[in-house]
């Protein structure tokens, strides 16, 4: 179902671009800048804030002036649990000096801990074992193939 325009959008709409709008005093600004449009036959147009404050149109009441009325839309919130996956990991690995945890990230439903190192390769499932007993969730290790130089500023960060 499709809601119906305000007169506001309806205003917009008849705008010759789809970007730019005609302001009261003449000059061009962003649709994204206009807060609102003034009717008053002497100066039809789009307002900005400024204008809107130069004339005063809300404290005086003016029939005149259509609001821009605000969209509202929800931010997604990307709590997933890799926060706090990530402060379990480095909780369960803080004792090995020479390992750090960077992220953690799902891929496809299996959570993946990435981490840097200046050894090659261990086994390390015994940790994995220790964050997925904290967690509840089937975790697997990964190793970032960053250069040793990298890897040692990492660490000494």
């Amino acid at each position: 179902m499709q809601k119906a325009l305000t007169e506001y959008e309806k205003l917009e709409r008849q705008s010759r671009s789809a970007y730019n709008r005609r302001c009261i005093n003449g000059r061009i600004t962003g649709c994204g800048n206009c807060v609102g449009y003034c009717k008053f036959c002497e100066h039809p147009g789009f307002l900005t804030s400024k204008l809107r404050e130069q004339h005063d149109c809300i404290r005086k009441g003016c029939r005149y002036y259509l609001p821009k009325e605000r969209t509202y839309t929800p931010k997604a919130k990307k709590d997933d649990g890799s926060k706090m996956l990530l402060q379990i990991a480095q909780r369960c690995t803080q004792h090995i000096d020479d390992m750090r945890i960077m992220r953690t990230k799902n891929e496809d439903g299996h959570w993946i801990i990435e981490y840097v190192t200046v050894f090659g390769n261990c086994d390390l499932t015994e940790i994995e074992r220790a964050i997925e007993l904290c967690t509840g969730v089937s975790v697997k290790m990964r190793k970032l193939n960053y250069s040793f130089d990298c890897c040692v500023e990492l660490l000494l960060q």
